[in-house]
């Protein structure tokens, strides 16, 4: 399938929903009103401000990110393949090829970072045991594990790490992960097991950065060996996995790595099968044919809930689902349309009506619970004010032409209806088009003169856990596609300006501060229209035992145990 429109019957739901949600007093709280103050944060890795809590109807399920989901009753075996549904296909097997969190998930299963990220949202060893900076914060010193093998033997040791990172550096190989180590200039071998990076300016977030899973380490034998593409197809990492096959639409198969240096996989066999209709997946693990399906919509759950056997996690995830306005297209360069855009979408009745209260209105573009977070008020819902900013810009009679992403969002397409909808109660015709989601990267990873569409529906969650990767690849200049993820085209000397202080500082109070005031321009310029947080739903046959949920979108797996077999 490369794309699809979306169903009319399914599209008159959503309307009347919409319809019937919106029928009281819209609000018109105002973006450029002060931010709300935020709270002291307990630690580096906690948000300015508590997250924001989800409706009942979800506080009744909820599983906190970084928690185990309910073990079964029976013990725990050792054995059998792991079906896990994905909502999507990979894009690469290449960890550094591409930043793409669906293929990270699959990456982190076979290959390791530097640091990791924690379930508790800080940062902790892995390939490193530890690590320091200078006293000018210039230096990091990392001092790397030993007794670590890669999937085809060689040894891992500083010089491995050095030529992956000589490999992301290099810019003849213009590999996206680069822009993970933005500010990096060179990466020394001090001894077999120590490395040193060397920053431009002190570079706050770098430990977070180096968590980050397109800086994953791979054999350096077949970095040498192997041309991009055969990389691309044939990974060879540390991981608790190792690599059997892939078959593209279909299945990723892992298998369990004896010779991993830390916990070894408790099951024999990974299989990953991505399936983009969330009927099918649904189907998939209600029959037993599946294990573990991620990206349940929510007009599933409550079946779900009544099939024996398996249970539904629904986990409160910062990821921001928002719509990109093209810039690069009038009259979308004007700042009063995009605002109109704003004031005409009804966030509330998307996240509590439609979607079940299984998501939570957004607030800007960082999701509570990432380091830099800080509530600030959103557009209210004021078709009103929509149609007067559009006649003010001199605009009727609009149609703008917009992306969705299938089955790659929680509640993504529903909400994409749910926007064409209500900005066609303002006069803005907006036609959709529904690709697969590697199609769709490849339609938006363009330069602005070769986009061909104006609206895109996107999520971000930053594998991070910090604000810096979030909106300095979504917001600076130098960011714009193809570069990294600014697919608005926006470009802006003050949000360059304060990006740049929040990346290059080592005060975290202060680099809070900064992130404050990157997201209240990112609403007054309205460079994004903000929807929801979504949370991810989980179905969960009740045979999976020692899942763990990441604060992030993905899980480690070589945790996982079935009980009574697979």
């Amino acid at each position: 399938m490369k794309s699809r429109t979306l169903p009319v019957f399914s599209l008159l739901v959503i309307v009347a929903l919409l319809l019937a949600a919106c029928g009281g007093t819209p609000t018109t709280t105002s973006p450029t009103q002060p931010a709300a103050q935020p709270t002291e944060p307990e630690s580096e890795s906690q948000p300015t401000e508590p997250p924001a809590q989800p409706t009942e109807a979800l506080a009744a399920s909820e599983v906190p990110a970084g928690t185990e989901a309910p073990a079964a009753t029976e013990a725990s075996a050792t054995g059998g393949n792991l079906i896990y549904v994905l909502p999507t296909d990979i894009a690469s097997l290449d960890p550094h090829a591409l930043i793409e969190t669906v293929s990270g998930m699959v990456d982190l299963q076979m290959f390791e970072t530097l640091l990791a990220l924690l379930p508790d949202g800080s940062v902790g060893p892995r390939l490193a045991t530890e690590w320091s900076v200078s006293d000018d914060n210039l230096r990091w010193t990392l001092k790397l594990r030993e007794g670590v093998v890669f999937h085809d033997g060689e040894a891992f040791d500083a010089n491995a790490a050095k030529a992956n990172f000589d490999r992301i550096l290099n810019p003849d190989n213009a590999l996206p992960a680069v822009r993970v180590l933005a500010g990096v200039t060179e990466v020394n071998v001090i001894d077999d097991f120590t490395l040193e990076i060397v920053t431009q300016a002190p570079f706050g977030p770098l430990p977070f950065h180096l968590a980050h899973y397109s800086l994953a380490m791979v054999s350096p034998r077949a970095l040498q060996e192997m041309t991009p593409e055969e990389l691309a197809q044939n990974p060879v990492g540390t991981g608790p996995f190792r690599f059997v096959s892939y078959t593209p639409n279909e299945s990723i198969v892992l298998e369990r790595f004896d010779d991993y240096w830390g916990e070894k996989a408790k099951v024999d066999m990974v299989t990953f099968r991505p399936i983009p209709e969330t009927a099918g997946r649904a189907l998939l693990i209600e029959t037993g044919e599946a294990h573990i399906a991620a990206k349940i919509a929510p007009q599933d759950v409550d079946t779900l809930r009544g099939v024996d056997g398996l249970h539904v996690d629904v986990n409160a995830f910062p990821r921001v689902i928002f719509v990109h306005m093209n810039e690069s297209h009038a009259p979308l360069d004007d700042v009063r349309v995009r605002q109109a855009l704003s004031w005409a979408v009804d966030r509330e009745a998307i996240a509590n009506d439609l979607l079940r209260g299984l998501a939570v209105p957004a607030t800007g573009p960082v999701g509570s619970g990432v380091f830099g977070y800080s509530k600030t008020e959103n557009y209210g819902y004021d078709p009103d004010r929509a149609r007067e900013l559009l006649a003010e810009a001199g605009v009727e009679g609009l149609t703008l032409k917009m992306l969705v992403p299938a089955g790659r969002y929680q509640g993504g397409e529903e909400a994409a209806q749910a926007v064409q909808a209500q900005l066609a109660n303002v006069g803005v015709t907006v036609d959709l088009e529904v690709l697969e989601f590697s199609t769709l990267l490849q339609a938006i990873r363009k330069p602005a003169a070769e986009s061909e569409w104006d609206l895109l529906v996107f999520g971000f969650i930053p594998a991070t856990n910090d604000a810096d990767w979030q909106v300095y690849s979504q917001f600076h200049c130098d960011s714009q596609a193809p570069v990294s993820n600014n697919f608005s085209y926006y470009c802006s000397e003050e949000m360059d300006a304060l990006l740049e202080q929040g990346r290059f500082t080592m005060d975290q109070d202060e680099r809070l501060k900064v992130y404050k005031q990157v997201i209240q321009l990112a609403l007054d310029d309205a460079i994004q229209l903000y929807l929801f947080e979504n949370t991810d739903i989980y179905a969960v046959r009740n045979n999976v035992q020692g899942l763990v949920y990441m604060p992030i979108d993905y899980q480690f797996l070589n945790t996982v145990s079935l009980s009574g077999g697979d």
